[in-house]
């Protein structure tokens, strides 16, 4: 029960992780659960065991309304905290990995001239059945899926959780 700067101190720089495409992100996450696999290194194949599971449609919207419902309580915190966070997308730190190291050197204050290497070990988990299943999804939610997008309500006044 004690307050957030009485365990971590004070003074030091929030920085919030959000998946723009939520979708993709509660397929990720039925799958790892499914699968018990959270994470993949360099040579491991795409999910593996991922092209036994079974579609759940159910599941998936189950997982989005999780997503939604976390994000908006983390949100609320941050308001009551007064606490504006560095906002990061997935997306972005999968796609432009140079911009993001940028904007840590440049918060952080260690400047922004360091630079991304090719040492990463963990990759992205997605494959053939993350696309197959979000394409399925897309087909038969989308009524759904833009009312759950207007659920997500980010400090910024931005829907989909990018970093300005």
């Amino acid at each position: 029960m004690t307050p957030l700067e009485g365990v971590l101190g004070s003074g030091f720089d929030w920085f919030y992780l959000t998946r723009g495409n939520i979708v993709a992100q509660a397929i990720s996450l039925y799958l790892a659960h499914e699968t018990g696999i959270y994470h993949r290194y360099k040579g491991d194949v795409e999910h593996p065991g991922a092209e036994a599971v079974a579609y759940d449609e159910v599941e998936i919207t189950r997982l989005i309304g999780m997503v939604v419902d976390q994000e908006n309580a983390f949100e609320r915190l941050f308001r009551a905290r007064g606490v504006e966070p560095v906002r990061l997308r997935y997306e972005d730190m999968i796609n432009d990995k140079e911009s993001v190291i940028r904007l840590f050197g440049r918060v952080l204050g260690i400047g922004e001239d360091l630079q991304a290497t090719d040492t990463d070990s963990v990759l992205a988990m997605a494959g053939e059945t993350n696309i197959e299943f979000e394409s399925r999804y897309r087909s038969t939610r989308s009524a759904f899926i833009k009312e759950v997008l207007s659920r997500r309500h980010f400090s910024d006044g931005k829907t989909d959780g990018r970093h300005s």
